[in-house]
């Protein structure tokens, strides 16, 4: 993808990528995924995108993005067209702005991310349940490393990830032949879980964590007893794996937290 990208525009767009993928509420749009909202467009049309952001929240999913695309007419390389949905707070259109300089796009993107950041912050009535528990174990796993919202697992993590998520799949189907009254809630998980296999040695090692976290969030509605044995069966296979001091630690309060939800509060 760095070769669609004019060498002297990569160094700038690549701090603009960081800005927006710090916090992980956007993520980066593979040319291959281009069926998110506005860009099936883009195959019909002679654009050369350069770089496009689009809304992460898996629970209240939206067709807001950031497009930033070449100026098609000048042979000067600091200049680029813009277009980006929301344009503020208070209209969801969106807005396309051509012939921006490139050291001032980072102005605009940190609105966007500003926008995402309030919807992500704000709690209404609209939210689904399901995503309190999801943040709340994503913030306690997520990986802290500067690199950790781009670079993906090493092989041998995926492998500790892919078996885990095989073993889960097989756990879900046990579940739905002795509890067909919620086989459709575990058919789901099935297809999420397939999905997150499907594109797994390609995310970054947070999108992975936040989608499990989803994942179980999603398994608490089918039950504590059912829920127990996947976040025992996570700490023994991979994070106490990932703690023996030679790849990155999970932190130690990640570890009490799983303790926490699996044995419940100690002292009472």
């Amino acid at each position: 993808m760095k070769k669609r990208i004019p060498y002297g525009m990569l160094s700038p767009l690549q701090d603009i990528a960081k800005i927006a993928l710090a916090n992980g509420y956007a993520k980066l749009l593979e040319e291959n995924m281009y069926e998110h909202g506005p860009a099936m467009v883009f195959e019909d049309t002679n654009e050369n995108i350069l770089l496009y952001l689009v809304d992460a929240d898996e629970y209240d999913k939206s067709d807001f993005y950031f497009k930033i695309s070449e100026y098609p007419h000048t042979t000067h390389t600091d200049r680029v067209n813009i277009e980006f949905k929301p344009e503020g707070d208070y209209s969801n259109d969106s807005l396309f702005l051509d012939n921006i300089p490139l050291d001032t796009v980072a102005n605009f993107l940190r609105k966007w991310i500003s926008i995402l950041t309030k919807y992500q912050n704000t709690k209404t009535i609209f939210d689904n349940p399901s995503r309190y528990l999801s943040e709340e174990l994503f913030s306690e796993f997520k990986f802290v490393e500067e690199d950790a919202n781009q670079k993906p697992f090493h092989y041998k993590q995926l492998l500790l990830l892919d078996q885990y998520l095989e073993d889960t799949t097989e756990s879900l189907i046990d579940f739905s032949k002795a509890h067909p009254e919620k086989a459709s809630q575990a058919q789901e998980l099935v297809k999420d879980i397939n999905s997150l296999q499907s594109e797994i040695s390609s995310l970054p090692k947070n999108e992975v964590i936040k989608q499990i976290s989803g994942i179980w969030s999603k398994a608490s509605k089918l039950g504590m007893k059912f829920l127990k044995p996947l976040l025992n069966k996570f700490k023994e296979k991979f994070i106490e794996k990932l703690t023996d001091g030679t790849v990155e630690r999970i932190t130690q309060a990640a570890s009490d937290t799983f303790d926490l939800l699996v044995d419940g509060p100690t002292g009472i």
